[in-house]
């Protein structure tokens, strides 16, 4: 039996106890109260004492059972202050581990999301490197910068996939979607169903299962 059990059972232990000795005071008074109507009796039948043999009057005292009652009082509130602290600590055993799980959560999408900051100014650099990478027809000196930016390229993207930095799938044809897209324009090109997405202006990313930039679209009217 733990400590905590042997606590709380100890004010109902001791309630037993007093009701037992109740019932025990009870039958003493009462075998008191015989005896004392067998002594009245006794006395009367004898010559009635002296003003100096009569016995003086006793103090008041007060009654065992009238201890016991206010005993019984005190134990009632004991148990239920008791019982009143047990649910405070409940309460702040409870309110502690919801912050210790918050605080956890807090420092976990801290961690997940850390690189968001720095992504997002990081886009519109990956977007020049794409455009320029999309020229055709250069010459070979231009070529070879354009191989040097297509390594930046290529790191910037593998930094950003070990960030959980990743392109949001659009294509024409899509329906458009606010919580992923941004329309820019509601075009009538009649190559798509009304509500689709009728070209890609931008990339879009998420950060793992946010979304860190919309992609921007035309949207078919």
């Amino acid at each position: 039996m733990s400590n905590e059990k042997r606590e709380n059972s100890s004010p109902n232990q001791l309630k037993e106890k007093i009701a037992h000795l109740k019932e025990e005071l009870a039958k003493v008074n009462e075998t008191f109260q015989e005896q004392l109507k067998q002594q009245s009796q006794d006395v009367s039948s004898e010559q009635e004492p002296s003003a100096e043999q009569q016995p003086s009057v006793k103090e008041e005292k007060v009654s065992p059972m009238v201890v016991i009652e206010e005993l019984e009082r005190e134990i009632d509130l004991l148990l239920r202050d008791n019982a009143r602290l047990r649910e405070e600590k409940l309460v702040v055993l409870a309110d502690s581990e919801n912050l210790k799980r918050r605080v956890q959560e807090e420092q976990a999408n801290i961690r997940k999301y850390r690189a968001a900051g720095i992504g997002e100014k990081l886009l519109p650099a990956l977007d020049n490197f794409e455009r320029a990478l999309q020229v055709e027809n250069v010459t070979p000196e231009v070529k070879n910068f354009l191989m040097g930016f297509e390594m930046i390229y290529k790191l910037i993207k593998l930094s950003f996939g070990e960030e959980g930095i990743t392109e949001i799938e659009v294509n024409v044809g899509d329906e458009f979607d606010s919580k992923i897209h941004h329309a820019i324009e509601i075009v009538e090109t009649g190559e798509v169903k009304s509500g689709q997405i009728a070209k890609v202006l931008q990339k879009g990313y998420l950060i793992h299962d946010r979304v860190l930039r919309h992609a921007a679209v035309n949207v078919e009217k």
